[in-house]
């Protein structure tokens, strides 16, 4: 196993990644320092902010891991292209590898990932979720409806666990994890650090 510093956006996509570091490779990082989990707060701080961090993580023989959304061309600066033109451009200064969300190919993010891992009999959720906002616009309310896959994603898990239950990936009457071929990018590219 490779040493390694992930750096990745926010607390979600560091939750999501952690699970899959400790139910495949029985691997535990810690947050917020190199060989662990750096929050980068959303995309495009690499250079910025965390320059540094980069390049101290680097010198002391760590493999540094980008894993971000690729985000949308109609929502943003960025969307799967410009992202990675962008990470092409900073990997050579910084030294990393990379992954972009949902599936290192098409635009979107991790919430795009989270829908194709739920299990078939939960993606009516989704269903509920498209109705309301279909008709929050027919009816001209459209200034109401989540502007993010983010603020959506929050309504759609929120049909899925009770007001005490938190996010937990290996409930498999939710997620559908293990094997999913919508990860096998995603596990090909940690595999080759954590195998």
């Amino acid at each position: 196993m490779a040493k390694v510093t992930i750096f990745v956006e926010n607390h979600e996509d560091k939750e999501f990644i952690d699970f899959l570091l400790k139910s495949r490779y029985g691997v535990e990082l810690p947050i917020g320092d190199i060989g662990g989990f750096i929050l980068m707060s959303g995309s495009g701080n690499e250079q910025s902010k965390f320059e540094d961090i980069f390049l101290k993580s680097k010198m002391l023989g760590y493999t540094n891991l980008v894993i971000e959304d690729a985000d949308y061309k109609e929502n943003s600066t960025y969307g799967f292209d410009k992202q990675v033109e962008r990470l092409e451009q900073l990997k050579p200064i910084l030294g990393f590898e990379y992954f972009l969300f949902p599936d290192h190919e098409n635009d979107g993010n991790l919430q795009v990932l989270f829908e194709n891992c739920l299990q078939e009999n939960k993606k009516q959720v989704i269903d509920c979720v498209n109705i309301y906002h279909r008709c929050l616009i027919d009816k001209g309310f459209e200034h109401k409806t989540p502007k993010t896959y983010h603020s959506r994603w929050n309504m759609i898990e929120s049909g899925l666990l009770d007001m005490k239950n938190k996010r937990d990936f290996s409930d498999t009457n939710i997620w559908y994890i293990h094997d999913n071929p919508h990860l096998k990018r995603l596990t090909d590219f940690l595999d080759s650090f954590f195998t």
